[in-house]
């Protein structure tokens, strides 16, 4: 029996390792000027409750709502028990968005995949230009959505600011090649 229980955890805590190496990652950062949400991965929908099929182009980021949608063609809702919020802002389009279909709302509890999705490869990106994550209202912060056999990772990246060295390393280059220069010229 002892075995049988030891075997069952390792099984348990293999199964677990695996649904999450397929999760959907969802990726909000600043990059420049900016906001850039990429995602990639893939989904077991194995659990969730098919509702219908769309065909529309739509796509959209709500903090307060917690919805990211990137609905591009043909598209089936899926009904998932999401309890989400990463942030205050509102509805906001991208300027421009590319990729597979793919979205979740938490105010539906609904998640959006390709028409016949069967667990491939999803990956895609919004963009929203002269933006930040501030004026967006998006909180950081990593967030996940558990599904019945599966999981979507929300990562709210802080924006990582040029560290001073960096200046001083390009001062010390200038002083060099000034230098360098100026030794050239008197020879």
């Amino acid at each position: 029996m002892k075995n049988f229980l030891i075997v069952s955890f390792f099984a348990a805590f293999i199964s677990n390792v695996a649904v999450q190496a397929n999760a959907v990652v969802v990726n909000i950062f600043q990059d420049g000027d900016d906001v850039v949400a990429n995602y990639s991965g893939s989904l077991n929908t194995a659990g969730l409750q098919f509702l219908n099929s769309h065909s529309s182009t739509n796509s959209s980021l709500d903090p307060s709502f917690s919805f990211i949608t990137n609905l591009q063609g043909p598209w089936d809702r899926y009904r998932a028990d999401i309890t989400l919020s990463f942030g205050t802002g509102s509805t906001v389009s991208p300027t421009s968005s590319q990729g597979d279909t793919f979205g979740f709302v938490s105010g539906f509890d609904e998640i959006y995949l390709p028409s016949g999705y069967s667990g491939g490869q999803l990956s895609g990106s919004l963009t929203f230009e002269s933006e930040d994550l501030d004026s967006l209202g998006i909180d950081l912060g990593n967030y996940s959505i558990n599904l019945p056999n599966d999981l979507i990772e929300i990562n709210v990246l802080a924006p990582i600011p040029l560290p001073a060295s960096f200046w001083l390393l390009g001062a010390a280059c200038l002083g060099l090649g000034f230098r360098a220069h100026r030794t050239k010229r008197n020879v």
